[in-house]
């Protein structure tokens, strides 16, 4: 079970880090890098989601199963 969610946080972490550059995303108090796309991609998966790091164009968005904006 570790494997198969760790796995899952991993894979959909390193989609967003290649997707985090310029203004694809939008920080607040969260630096631009690996782990905070792997962040982002833990908070979308617990579905609680996250106010530090939002996606900021409408593509990014469709693909975050809860809202961000």
């Amino acid at each position: 079970m570790v494997t198969l969610v760790g796995g899952t946080i991993l894979g959909y972490g390193l989609i967003h880090y290649g997707s985090m550059h310029g203004d694809n995303f939008v920080y607040s108090g969260v630096h631009a890098g690996l782990f905070a796309a792997l962040y982002f991609s833990a908070a979308q998966l617990a579905a609680v989601g996250t106010s530090q790091l939002t996606p900021n164009t409408e593509v990014l968005s469709a693909r975050c199963p809860s809202p961000s904006r």
